[in-house]
């Protein structure tokens, strides 16, 4: 019902945050490489808290928090409840994930880490977002896609005056960079109507199956997608605690945590075709100065792929030219870029108080 993963774990697993750390969790599944999904349940039905406190949304349409924010470097433990509890805020009815930080090294503590990588795809080819353009600019320089990552922490524990002083701060800087390179293609099941007919007549196109043999027709072409993404992501903590008497019977622990995340991406379909298609005529044509009309697609699709009404049997209906259709689009590229950027800033002072003269009451 329960999972705790420590530092050690998320180190072995090398997760960069808590989100890639919880793709090891059973039950567990991670949306959009942010939001956890426990038990099959939306993430509207998890609840996030940090050491034991609810975390705001930075995302103004979600109640989900976005968990590829939190570097694996502040997580000293990560509970995965899987049932709710009394002790569960009420949004907990998939589960809860505690986030917890407030854990310090017995000695003093102090490490430097550097890393560095590449993704191949990305050494391939990488798209570079550029203002004011969609389709961004291609990467010229090897060393544009050096990937990056500097952290380093202090921290330990140390008595003064009777009392135990503790004290961590954590600073992350990280620069990612990769490459998706696939196809692209829609697919939907072609109808038309007979006119005057009471039911809808399903046609077959000429270049694939249909429905009825268990496929789905192309609709909208085939492209080459290739999709960039450069993560950029800057984190700082720092956690202060103190035991306000000798026998540690009240205590407080103050931390800090502030992260940055800047994303850039860039889609680009290109190289567009409708597969058993003959495109030699076109390009004659066009070398002729005659140009392309739509006409020049007739006895390629049945006026179904379009969307035509009318019998197949009946010759308007076969000489009548599409007025809709993928072919006429299908090659122009497409593409879309976009960059976002998130910030969260969580501020905490928790205490811990037992009094031991009413029967150990525990606050």
């Amino acid at each position: 019902l329960a999972n705790v993963m420590s530092a050690e774990d998320l180190s072995k697993y090398a997760a960069s945050d808590v989100a890639d750390a919880l793709k090891r969790v059973a039950g567990v599944n991670i949306v959009e490489g942010q939001f956890a999904i426990i038990r099959g349940l939306e993430d509207r039905y998890s609840s996030t808290t940090y050491n034991g406190a609810p975390v705001p949304s930075p995302d103004p349409d979600r109640q989900s928090v976005q968990l590829d924010l939190f570097p694996s470097d502040v997580v000293s433990n990560l509970v995965v409840e899987k049932t709710f509890a009394a002790s569960s805020p009420s949004n907990s009815s998939g589960g809860s994930i505690d986030i917890v930080t407030t854990d310090y090294p017995e000695e003093l503590d102090f490490k430097i880490s550097l890393g560095s990588g590449f993704e191949e795809n990305a050494r391939e080819r990488f798209l570079e977002l550029q203002e004011a353009s969609a389709t961004g600019r291609e990467g010229t320089r090897g060393t544009d896609i050096i990937e990056s990552d500097i952290g380093a922490s202090v921290g330990g524990r140390r008595e003064i005056a009777g009392r135990e002083l503790r004290a961590k701060a954590v600073v992350n800087w990280e620069i990612d960079y990769g490459t998706e390179l696939g196809i692209q293609e829609g697919r939907e099941h072609d109808s038309a109507w007979v006119p005057g007919g009471r039911r809808p007549l399903f046609v077959r196109r000429f270049q694939s199956g249909d429905l009825s043999l268990g496929e789905l027709g192309l609709s909208d072409g085939r492209y080459e997608q290739t999709t960039s993404a450069r993560e950029e992501q800057l984190t700082a903590y720092v956690g202060l605690g103190i035991d306000l008497d000798e026998e540690a019977l009240h205590r407080i622990d103050a931390s800090f945590f502030w992260t940055r995340k800047q994303d850039e991406t860039v889609q680009l379909r290109e190289n567009g075709f409708i597969p058993g298609f003959d495109y030699s005529f076109l390009a004659q044509s066009e070398i002729d100065g005659n140009g392309i009309t739509p006409a020049d697609f007739l006895g390629f699709s049945t006026l179904g792929a379009f969307g035509g009404r009318g019998s197949l049997d009946d010759p308007a209906i076969r000489t009548t030219p599409p007025q809709r259709g993928a072919l006429w689009f299908t090659n122009f590229s497409q593409s879309r870029s976009f960059e976002r950027e998130r910030d969260l800033p969580v501020l905490q002072l928790p205490g811990e108080h037992t009094f031991a003269g009413l029967d150990d009451l525990h606050a």
